[in-house]
């Protein structure tokens, strides 16, 4: 069974004959899906910080499309086996995905966030969640003066792992890694430009039962 609603708020002005804005908000409930989302133009958004985009369903594709500037995006991933891709070009863009929910912190198992961000003064968030579970998130970010935050506690069992790759290319871009709980936890980051900060705390706790 498959449950996709999408609604589309547009609010739109025209000013020498181009769009400004649209607000798309998505809740996808169902499993094998393949949803594509493409905004351009200034001041567009998909989900709100109250009620983000949510995608529900098991082994379901997304690829979300956003070209200009000012554009915001908030995005819950639930289901397992989820495959989302995200594209931006532009500045001044904010940018927040969480790979499971706080209800059910198990979901988004074996999911896979794949990020490329291209322009200036953007801000991404990433939070991998806290569960046993798998989860990957690959970023691409080039341009200056961007801000990612990256964070995920893992409740892991072996085989399970919560992982990063991030390249960061450009001048003046700061980048925060925060990975905590036991075992299996990978950040693999490669940085090119000048004035770049990066911080990295990555810590594991093993709970051992007693004899």
């Amino acid at each position: 069974m498959k449950k996709i609603q999408i609604y589309f708020i547009m609010f739109v002005m025209f000013f020498a004959g181009s769009v400004l804005a649209s607000d798309v908000f998505i809740e996808q409930i169902g499993s094998s899906s393949s949803i594509k989302v493409t905004q351009q133009g200034t001041s567009n958004r998909i989900g709100s910080s109250l009620t983000p985009s949510f995608f529900g369903g098991d082994s379901d594709k997304f690829d979300i499309e956003q070209v200009g500037a000012v554009n915001e995006l908030d995005l819950l991933v639930n289901g397992n086996n989820t495959n989302v891709t995200l594209n931006t070009f532009g500045a001044g863009n904010i940018e927040s995905i969480v790979c499971g929910s706080k209800t059910t912190p198990n979901s988004c198992d074996s999911s896979v966030i794949d990020y490329t961000i291209s322009g200036n003064n953007n801000k991404i968030t990433t939070d991998l969640g806290s569960a046993d579970k798998s989860a990957t998130s690959k970023m691409k970010v080039s341009g200056d003066n961007n801000v990612i935050t990256h964070t995920g506690t893992h409740v892991s069992t072996l085989g399970s792992k919560i992982s990063a790759d991030i390249t960061l290319t450009g001048n003046s871009n700061k980048l925060d890694m925060t990975q905590s709980g036991s075992l299996n936890e990978n950040i693999k980051i490669d940085s090119t430009g000048n004035n770049n900060t990066i911080s990295i705390s990555q810590s594991s706790i093993i709970t051992l039962s007693a004899p």
